[in-house]
């Protein structure tokens, strides 16, 4: 009788599923468990239901392992509040006049849920006999039950799915002079929170339908003013100049995806608009948003119109997949959702208000077609590698004189299994500009044009450390993201090191800490205010902190300064410089409700010592608010 479950909180998601719905504590029921912990609801619910009573001395011991006898009589409880133990019979008196409804049975019962209890009853069945439970009646009753919501749940599965997502936000900014926020946009003076009021909306559904033979279709509709706003409408969702910047928070509207898939072959096959992404150096749409959370734009993925392919070969996933993004447009004039900017020409991007439209300022050309290929294979039990080529084409140059029609990207990528808390990662990628596939761009050199990153994480409860390396050529640009200094996103001709912690002093307060030191990776010159070179270096610090006040409040503050020195010959006053960028953010997060939350952030920016980039310093505040309800 002394064999002992594990401890008691392990049983209470099991206990807790017999019903669905959930009592709420008046006052609390025990004496050593606070209305602060993590399992008082739980605990509470269980004791209200009468599965778990506690001690005599108003105790309910949690820390304390469960017998195997006591354990028996929660299930025991259980079973009988889930009405699936009938009560005893009383002598039979005359009939009278029908009453009212009894309480329904259970309900809202999951298969997994099911399962457990009649797992509990299996292992129980000797312990539940001898407490007077006819076992094989409730394993009739448990039987019948599981068809029943087997059944229900598979034509649940047939039917259509419909998720939306709700997003509306607002943002103003208060600044004597104009100025470039922390998404690079660029703003006019405003004397008032009041006077520059941008109103965003974004109406994201998602409608799935699955088949018997395992296809399904999934489609999202959007309507939107979001897609117009991004950057203040001067660049699509990967950051490249939009086709008409006097859009801004116009109405649009768009099909962000709509696909079919289905098994083929022995893989599996996706034809129609859908999402991709591979690795940060070769394949990853960037996130140029960075006052709004919007998780399913914010996701990393490039929209294509085409057809992806996915199968295994032995231990190897092998994928390959081509698709267009002239055609994946808006309702703005000749307006595309996602255009990747790819080949930078003459090398870094320009530190000044430029530097967040990359390489626009540079020279690129902007991808209208895509094909790719990517194999993930594990080494033994040790090492996952993967391999990609990728193919980027397009006539649309950024500049009159780009040579280069295409660009190839190549990258390996590789992840150590774990070793205890450490787990070790890395890339490498080479980026290739070419008049066609198979010609190669005259007078550009390959050897500038490389990139590479190792991290290192270790991982324990409550703690986060990574630290690691990263090095990027000057010419280096793919249909990427790695690294955002400031508003400078995925920098180029740098290499340094980086390192950032998270941690929690205790299950309310988190803290994380970070920074960066990168110098020119190469000598690189293209004029005063222009580029990055060897003798210039870059210094980021980063510092966090949340407080979680309760379930529905959460408090937040986040800082970073940007530290540059600059060469002369990079300056745009042609000596050494050190302009500084620095942004401190104030902010709450409200839970309103299970599928709603407001966000309320004020931030203020610091630009000094512009000069060296040929602007002037500048302050400004930021005020921004965000509710998201999903339904």
């Amino acid at each position: 009788m002394r064999n002992v479950m594990p401890c008691l909180a392990a049983a209470l998601t099991v206990l807790a599923a017999g019903w669905s719905t959930v009592a709420k504590a008046q006052d609390n029921p025990f004496k050593d468990v606070p209305t602060d912990h993590w399992a008082y609801e739980a605990v509470t619910d269980l004791q209200q239901h009468g599965i778990l009573i506690g001690y005599p001395d108003g105790f309910f011991a949690g820390k304390r392992a469960l017998t195997r006898y006591e354990f028996a009589v929660g299930v025991d409880r259980l079973l009988h509040h889930m009405r699936l133990v009938p009560g005893p019979a009383g002598a039979q008196g005359p009939a009278g006049p029908e009453g009212p409804a009894g309480p329904a049975g259970p309900s809202g019962l999951t298969p997994h849920e099911l399962h457990e209890i009649t797992r509990l009853t299996h292992a129980f069945r000797g312990d539940l006999a001898r407490l007077g439970v006819n076992v094989h009646r409730i394993d009739a009753r448990l039987a019948r039950l599981t068809a029943r919501v087997n059944a229900l749940q598979a034509r649940i599965d047939g039917l259509p799915k419909i998720k939306a997502d709700l997003f509306v936000g607002m943002a103003s900014s208060l600044s004597r002079h104009s100025f470039y926020d922390y998404s690079g946009a660029f703003h006019p003076g405003a004397s008032s929170l009041t006077n520059s009021v941008n109103v965003l909306h974004d109406l994201h559904l998602n409608i799935s339908m699955r088949f018997k033979d395992g296809a399904y279709v999934a489609v999202e509709p959007v309507i939107s003013n979001y897609l117009s706003y991004t950057d203040n409408g001067k660049t699509d969702l990967g950051g490249i100049p939009a086709a008409n910047p006097a859009s801004a928070e116009k109405e649009l509207a768009t099909l962000y995806k709509a696909y079919f898939a289905a098994p083929v072959l022995g893989g599996h096959l996706v034809i129609g608009r859908f999402g991709e992404k591979l690795t940060p150096l070769t394949y990853y749409r960037p996130n140029h948003e960075a006052y709004f959370n919007l998780p399913w734009y914010q996701n990393f993925e490039w929209i294509q119109d085409g057809l992806k392919f996915t199968r295994k070969f032995g231990s190897a996933t092998t994928q390959v997949f081509a698709g267009s993004f002239q055609t994946v447009t808006t309702t703005g004039t000749a307006n595309y959702l996602n255009q990747p900017a790819v080949g930078a020409l003459y090398g870094p991007r320009a530190l000044g208000p430029a530097k967040v439209e990359g390489s626009a300022a540079r020279g690129a050309i902007l991808a209208t077609q895509v094909m790719g290929l990517n194999v993930a294979f594990p080494i033994g039990k040790v090492l996952d590698l993967g391999l990609t080529a990728l193919d980027l084409g397009g006539n649309t140059a950024i500049t009159p004189t780009t040579p280069f029609n295409n660009v190839v990207v190549y990258g390996l990528n590789f992840k150590l299994h774990h070793i205890g808390p450490v787990g070790i990662s890395g890339e490498v990628a080479k980026s290739v500009a070419q008049q066609s596939l198979s010609n190669g761009a005259a007078g550009l050199s390959n050897n500038d044009n490389n990139a590479f990153w190792l991290n290192a994480a270790y991982k324990t409860h409550g703690t986060n450390v990574n630290v690691g390396y990263k090095y990027i050529d000057p010419r280096f640009q793919s249909a990427g993201t790695w690294d955002k200094l400031g508003n400078w996103f995925s920098p180029t001709n740098i290499q340094g090191p980086y390192a950032n912690v998270s941690f929690k002093l205790f299950h309310k307060l988190g803290i994380s800490l970070g920074g960066k030191y990168y110098s020119g990776a190469r000598n690189r010159v293209y004029g005063p205010g222009l580029g990055f070179t060897m003798g210039s270096s870059i210094g980021d610090a980063t510092a966090g902190f949340t407080y979680a006040i309760n379930k529905k409040v959460e408090l937040l503050a986040n800082y970073e300064g940007v530290f540059y020195n600059l060469a002369g010959s990079v300056s745009a006053t042609e000596v050494r410089s050190h302009p500084v960028e620095q942004y401190l953010t104030l902010g709450a997060n409200l839970n309103l409700a299970g599928n709603t939350s407001l966000g309320i952030a004020y931030q203020i920016i610091s630009n000094s010592g512009d000069a060296g980039f040929g602007t002037s310093g500048s302050n400004a505040n930021m005020l921004t608010s965000q509710v998201h309800v999903t339904f």
